[in-house]
Protein backbone atom coordinates (compact mmCIF):
# COMPACT_ATOMS: atom_id res chain seq x y z
CA UNK A 1 0.00 0.00 0.00
CA UNK A 2 1.28 3.22 -0.57
CA UNK A 3 -0.04 5.93 1.92
CA UNK A 4 2.32 8.81 0.87
CA UNK A 5 4.89 9.81 -1.62
CA UNK A 6 7.60 8.16 0.61
CA UNK A 7 5.62 6.40 3.09
CA UNK A 8 4.56 2.11 1.96
CA UNK A 9 3.19 -0.60 3.78
CA UNK A 10 3.64 -4.44 3.02
CA UNK A 11 1.56 -6.98 4.70
CA UNK A 12 2.61 -10.23 5.15
CA UNK A 13 0.76 -12.88 7.30
CA UNK A 14 2.29 -15.18 9.58
CA UNK A 15 6.09 -16.42 8.92
CA UNK A 16 5.89 -14.15 5.57
CA UNK A 17 6.80 -11.07 7.61
CA UNK A 18 10.15 -12.99 7.94
CA UNK A 19 10.34 -13.50 4.62
CA UNK A 20 9.70 -9.96 3.33
CA UNK A 21 11.92 -8.51 5.82
CA UNK A 22 15.02 -10.75 4.55
CA UNK A 23 14.72 -9.60 1.49
CA UNK A 24 14.62 -5.93 2.75
CA UNK A 25 17.37 -6.26 5.04
CA UNK A 26 19.45 -7.72 2.08
CA UNK A 27 18.67 -4.84 0.05
CA UNK A 28 19.08 -2.33 2.24
CA UNK A 29 22.60 -1.21 2.50
CA UNK A 30 23.30 1.66 0.94
CA UNK A 31 20.09 3.64 1.04
CA UNK A 32 17.98 6.11 2.50
CA UNK A 33 15.38 3.84 3.92
CA UNK A 34 13.65 3.24 7.43
CA UNK A 35 11.59 -0.09 7.83
CA UNK A 36 9.62 -0.82 10.87
CA UNK A 37 7.97 -4.11 11.53
CA UNK A 38 4.11 -2.92 13.09
CA UNK A 39 3.21 -6.61 13.22
CA UNK A 40 3.01 -6.54 16.88
CA UNK A 41 1.18 -3.02 16.83
CA UNK A 42 -1.49 -3.08 13.94
CA UNK A 43 -4.25 -5.50 13.26
CA UNK A 44 -6.42 -6.13 10.38
CA UNK A 45 -10.54 -6.99 10.13
CA UNK A 46 -12.06 -7.17 6.88
CA UNK A 47 -15.91 -7.34 5.57
CA UNK A 48 -16.85 -8.23 2.41
CA UNK A 49 -19.95 -9.13 0.23
CA UNK A 50 -22.57 -7.34 -1.63
CA UNK A 51 -23.72 -5.39 1.60
CA UNK A 52 -20.10 -4.56 2.83
CA UNK A 53 -20.07 -0.97 1.42
CA UNK A 54 -23.98 -0.39 2.65
CA UNK A 55 -22.13 -1.35 6.34
CA UNK A 56 -19.30 1.15 5.68
CA UNK A 57 -21.23 3.53 5.05
CA UNK A 58 -22.88 3.46 8.22
CA UNK A 59 -19.87 2.45 10.30
CA UNK A 60 -16.86 4.98 8.81
CA UNK A 61 -16.48 8.60 8.60
CA UNK A 62 -15.42 8.40 5.44
CA UNK A 63 -16.83 8.21 1.89
CA UNK A 64 -16.46 4.42 0.63
CA UNK A 65 -18.42 5.09 -2.65
CA UNK A 66 -17.52 3.45 -5.67
CA UNK A 67 -16.32 7.10 -7.42
CA UNK A 68 -14.17 8.14 -3.82
CA UNK A 69 -12.93 5.17 -3.07
CA UNK A 70 -12.18 2.41 -6.43
CA UNK A 71 -10.60 -0.68 -6.23
CA UNK A 72 -7.49 -1.03 -4.87
CA UNK A 73 -7.75 2.63 -2.73
CA UNK A 74 -6.99 3.39 0.77
CA UNK A 75 -7.89 5.97 2.72
CA UNK A 76 -7.23 7.17 6.52
CA UNK A 77 -10.80 7.54 8.16
CA UNK A 78 -12.49 6.61 11.62
CA UNK A 79 -14.88 3.29 12.01
CA UNK A 80 -16.78 3.53 14.59
CA UNK A 81 -14.76 5.86 17.18
CA UNK A 82 -11.27 3.36 15.89
CA UNK A 83 -9.04 5.37 13.93
CA UNK A 84 -8.33 2.93 10.62
CA UNK A 85 -6.57 3.20 7.21
CA UNK A 86 -9.47 1.50 5.07
CA UNK A 87 -8.20 -0.93 1.97
CA UNK A 88 -10.59 -1.68 -0.99
CA UNK A 89 -9.25 -4.84 -1.24
CA UNK A 90 -10.76 -8.38 -0.86
CA UNK A 91 -9.58 -12.04 -0.99
CA UNK A 92 -12.78 -13.65 -1.39
CA UNK A 93 -13.70 -12.15 -4.97
CA UNK A 94 -16.63 -10.11 -3.93
CA UNK A 95 -16.94 -6.00 -2.83
CA UNK A 96 -15.13 -5.89 0.25
CA UNK A 97 -12.81 -3.68 2.83
CA UNK A 98 -9.95 -4.39 4.56
CA UNK A 99 -9.68 -2.02 8.30
CA UNK A 100 -6.02 -1.63 9.74
CA UNK A 101 -5.93 -0.15 13.39
CA UNK A 102 -4.10 -0.36 16.69
CA UNK A 103 -4.80 -3.40 17.84
CA UNK A 104 -5.56 -2.03 21.15
CA UNK A 105 -8.58 -0.78 18.87
CA UNK A 106 -9.02 -3.87 17.43
CA UNK A 107 -11.30 -5.84 19.77
CA UNK A 108 -13.64 -2.65 19.82
CA UNK A 109 -13.69 -2.55 16.28
CA UNK A 110 -14.94 -6.17 15.98
CA UNK A 111 -17.85 -5.51 18.08
CA UNK A 112 -18.82 -2.12 16.56
CA UNK A 113 -18.68 -3.97 13.23
CA UNK A 114 -20.93 -6.62 14.33
CA UNK A 115 -23.58 -4.14 15.90
CA UNK A 116 -23.80 -2.52 13.24
CA UNK A 117 -24.04 -5.09 10.70
CA UNK A 118 -26.73 -6.79 12.63
CA UNK A 119 -29.15 -5.19 9.93
CA UNK A 120 -27.41 -6.24 7.16
CA UNK A 121 -27.30 -10.04 8.28
CA UNK A 122 -23.61 -9.90 8.87
CA UNK A 123 -21.78 -13.03 9.89
CA UNK A 124 -18.21 -14.02 10.47
CA UNK A 125 -15.99 -16.80 7.88
CA UNK A 126 -13.10 -18.92 8.47
CA UNK A 127 -9.94 -19.55 6.30
CA UNK A 128 -11.34 -22.32 4.84
CA UNK A 129 -14.51 -19.94 3.50
CA UNK A 130 -11.79 -17.81 2.22
CA UNK A 131 -9.66 -20.35 0.78
CA UNK A 132 -12.91 -21.58 -1.48
CA UNK A 133 -13.64 -18.05 -2.89
CA UNK A 134 -10.27 -17.30 -3.66
CA UNK A 135 -9.32 -20.84 -5.51
CA UNK A 136 -12.80 -19.88 -7.53
CA UNK A 137 -11.18 -16.18 -8.50
CA UNK A 138 -7.82 -18.36 -9.60
CA UNK A 139 -6.02 -16.36 -6.54
CA UNK A 140 -2.57 -17.25 -6.07
CA UNK A 141 -1.12 -17.13 -1.73
CA UNK A 142 2.50 -16.26 -1.34
CA UNK A 143 4.51 -19.82 -0.52
CA UNK A 144 2.06 -21.86 -2.99
CA UNK A 145 1.87 -19.53 -5.94
CA UNK A 146 4.09 -17.19 -5.44
CA UNK A 147 7.65 -17.64 -4.52
CA UNK A 148 11.08 -17.17 -4.87
CA UNK A 149 11.11 -20.30 -6.91
CA UNK A 150 8.76 -19.26 -9.60
CA UNK A 151 9.47 -16.24 -12.08
CA UNK A 152 7.03 -13.29 -13.06
CA UNK A 153 6.33 -14.91 -16.04
CA UNK A 154 5.78 -18.32 -14.64
CA UNK A 155 2.84 -16.67 -12.46
CA UNK A 156 1.41 -13.89 -14.17
CA UNK A 157 3.19 -11.23 -11.81
CA UNK A 158 5.21 -10.27 -14.81
CA UNK A 159 2.26 -7.27 -15.88
CA UNK A 160 2.83 -5.89 -12.47
CA UNK A 161 6.45 -4.77 -13.59
CA UNK A 162 7.90 -2.03 -15.33
CA UNK A 163 10.39 -2.99 -17.83
CA UNK A 164 11.00 0.25 -18.97
CA UNK A 165 11.91 1.44 -15.99
CA UNK A 166 15.87 2.54 -15.76
CA UNK A 167 16.79 0.73 -12.46
CA UNK A 168 15.58 -1.57 -10.57
CA UNK A 169 16.92 -4.45 -8.10
CA UNK A 170 16.83 -7.89 -10.18
CA UNK A 171 16.33 -5.51 -13.34
CA UNK A 172 18.34 -8.15 -15.40
CA UNK A 173 17.01 -10.77 -14.20
CA UNK A 174 13.26 -9.86 -15.07
CA UNK A 175 14.81 -9.04 -18.72
CA UNK A 176 15.76 -12.16 -19.11
CA UNK A 177 12.92 -13.64 -17.93
CA UNK A 178 10.58 -11.45 -20.05
CA UNK A 179 12.41 -12.59 -23.12
CA UNK A 180 12.17 -16.48 -22.28
CA UNK A 181 9.73 -19.19 -22.34
CA UNK A 182 9.20 -19.98 -19.19
CA UNK A 183 9.54 -23.45 -18.09
CA UNK A 184 5.83 -23.79 -16.18
CA UNK A 185 3.18 -21.61 -16.45
CA UNK A 186 0.01 -20.84 -13.51
CA UNK A 187 -3.00 -22.07 -14.92
CA UNK A 188 -6.23 -22.79 -13.01
CA UNK A 189 -7.77 -26.57 -13.62
CA UNK A 190 -11.42 -28.14 -12.86
CA UNK A 191 -10.92 -31.51 -11.33
CA UNK A 192 -13.59 -34.59 -11.63
CA UNK A 193 -13.65 -35.19 -8.35
CA UNK A 194 -16.65 -35.65 -6.23
CA UNK A 195 -15.29 -36.90 -2.63
CA UNK A 196 -11.87 -35.36 -2.49
CA UNK A 197 -9.92 -32.39 -3.65
CA UNK A 198 -6.42 -31.03 -4.31
CA UNK A 199 -4.45 -30.15 -1.67
CA UNK A 200 -0.78 -29.12 -3.28
CA UNK A 201 1.65 -31.07 -5.18
CA UNK A 202 -0.17 -33.76 -6.57
CA UNK A 203 1.10 -34.56 -9.87
CA UNK A 204 -0.76 -33.19 -13.41
CA UNK A 205 -0.29 -35.76 -15.98
CA UNK A 206 -1.30 -35.20 -19.82
CA UNK A 207 -1.80 -38.90 -20.84
CA UNK A 208 1.18 -40.72 -19.59
CA UNK A 209 3.40 -38.31 -19.62
CA UNK A 210 4.45 -35.38 -16.18
CA UNK A 211 3.19 -32.57 -17.11
CA UNK A 212 3.13 -30.38 -13.81
CA UNK A 213 1.91 -30.51 -9.99
CA UNK A 214 -0.31 -28.26 -8.46
CA UNK A 215 -0.01 -25.80 -5.59
CA UNK A 216 -3.28 -25.77 -4.14
CA UNK A 217 -6.91 -26.80 -3.89
CA UNK A 218 -10.27 -26.59 -2.70
CA UNK A 219 -13.82 -27.11 -3.77
CA UNK A 220 -15.73 -24.00 -4.74
CA UNK A 221 -18.88 -23.71 -3.50
CA UNK A 222 -20.59 -20.97 -5.35
CA UNK A 223 -19.22 -22.88 -8.85
CA UNK A 224 -20.50 -26.74 -7.39
CA UNK A 225 -17.03 -27.44 -8.76
CA UNK A 226 -13.35 -29.05 -7.32
CA UNK A 227 -10.62 -26.76 -8.33
CA UNK A 228 -7.01 -26.33 -8.27
CA UNK A 229 -3.99 -24.06 -9.07
CA UNK A 230 -1.38 -25.88 -10.70
CA UNK A 231 2.15 -24.95 -12.50
CA UNK A 232 2.01 -26.72 -16.13
CA UNK A 233 4.60 -27.50 -18.42
CA UNK A 234 4.39 -24.91 -21.18
CA UNK A 235 4.71 -27.43 -24.30
CA UNK A 236 1.47 -28.80 -22.71
CA UNK A 237 -0.34 -25.48 -22.95
CA UNK A 238 -0.97 -25.94 -26.61
CA UNK A 239 -3.67 -27.77 -26.65
CA UNK A 240 -7.42 -27.34 -25.93
CA UNK A 241 -6.87 -27.78 -21.90
CA UNK A 242 -8.59 -31.39 -21.82
CA UNK A 243 -6.81 -34.59 -21.82
CA UNK A 244 -5.30 -34.11 -18.14
CA UNK A 245 -5.19 -35.63 -15.02
CA UNK A 246 -4.26 -35.15 -11.49
CA UNK A 247 -3.37 -37.61 -8.69
CA UNK A 248 -6.49 -36.96 -5.88
CA UNK A 249 -6.52 -38.83 -2.90
CA UNK A 250 -6.72 -42.57 -4.39
CA UNK A 251 -6.07 -42.09 -7.92
CA UNK A 252 -5.88 -39.83 -11.00
CA UNK A 253 -9.08 -37.66 -11.73
CA UNK A 254 -9.62 -36.35 -15.40
CA UNK A 255 -8.95 -32.12 -15.61
CA UNK A 256 -8.93 -29.32 -17.36
CA UNK A 257 -7.46 -26.45 -17.80
CA UNK A 258 -9.97 -23.92 -17.16
CA UNK A 259 -9.10 -20.70 -19.88
CA UNK A 260 -9.90 -18.30 -16.97
CA UNK A 261 -11.14 -18.38 -13.18
CA UNK A 262 -13.88 -20.11 -12.49
CA UNK A 263 -15.68 -17.33 -11.19
CA UNK A 264 -16.46 -13.68 -12.06
CA UNK A 265 -13.63 -13.97 -14.18
CA UNK A 266 -14.13 -10.04 -14.98
CA UNK A 267 -13.83 -9.07 -11.32
CA UNK A 268 -16.41 -7.71 -11.57
CA UNK A 269 -18.37 -7.87 -7.88
CA UNK A 270 -15.19 -6.81 -6.43
CA UNK A 271 -14.77 -3.59 -8.58
CA UNK A 272 -18.12 -2.77 -8.61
Amino acid sequence: MRLAQDHFRVIGSGYLQEFHMLWFEQNLQGREVRIINCSDDLSVIAVAGPASRELMNVAASGDVSRESMPFMSVRSMDVGIVPCQVARLSFTGELGFEMYCPSAYAHSLYDHLFDIGAQFGIRPFGIRALVSMGMEKGFGIWSREFSPDYTPSMCGFDRFIDYEKADFIGREAALADRDATPEHRLVPMQIDAADADAWGYEPVWYGDELAGFTTSGAYGHTTGKSLALAYVKTPFLGSDGTGFSVNVADGQRPAVILPQAAYDPAGSKMRS
